[in-house]
């Protein structure tokens, strides 16, 4: 353990980027007071939630550079994690970067579903991009984009029956 100054306005003399914990302080303010405080590398938990803009995330290598729907108009998207990130954002844009959806989550990987068809085409081209959340609520720049073909969700239509014949 260390004895840092604490200067008028909070500020510890010689100590740049790092997270103070203050284990005494004095009861009367004063221009210049002697604490003792420990020293711990900066962590969301130590320092509060970073405001730091986050780098977005990268694409999983297995993921193919060209996603497609499944017959249930759904399709995963994953992607590498990134330090510091409270959450994620994921878009899905037209051709011309209109936003159709947006996704937000905690984890690295994600069902997009309820993704818009237009009634009179049975598959649509989008594009998914992603961004990090930081712990402030701030989303930081967007990822380089992926191409997403949207198939209308397959009709299911249980069998009827027709006639029915018993034998005895």
């Amino acid at each position: 353990m260390k004895n840092y100054v604490l200067v008028a306005g909070g500020f510890v003399a010689g100590i740049a980027a790092t997270c103070l914990v203050f284990l005494n302080r004095p009861q009367t303010p004063a221009a210049e007071s002697k604490v003792i405080v420990k020293e711990i590398p900066p962590t969301p938990d130590a320092c509060g939630p970073s405001k730091e803009i986050l780098p977005p995330p990268k694409f999983a290598g297995n993921l193919p550079d060209k996603l497609e729907t499944n017959h249930e108009a759904e399709v995963r998207v994953a992607w590498s994690a990134v330090s510091g990130a409270k959450a994620y954002n994921v878009f899905v844009t037209d051709k011309r970067g209109h936003l159709v959806k947006k996704f937000t989550t905690t984890h690295t990987a994600i069902f997009l579903k309820d993704i818009p068809t237009p009634p009179d085409t049975d598959t649509i081209e989008y594009r998914v991009s992603l961004a990090t959340v930081n712990g402030v609520d701030k989303a930081g720049e967007k990822s380089e984009t992926r191409d997403l073909k949207v198939n209308r969700q397959a009709e299911v239509v249980a069998p009827t029956v027709k006639k029915i014949v018993v034998e005895d």
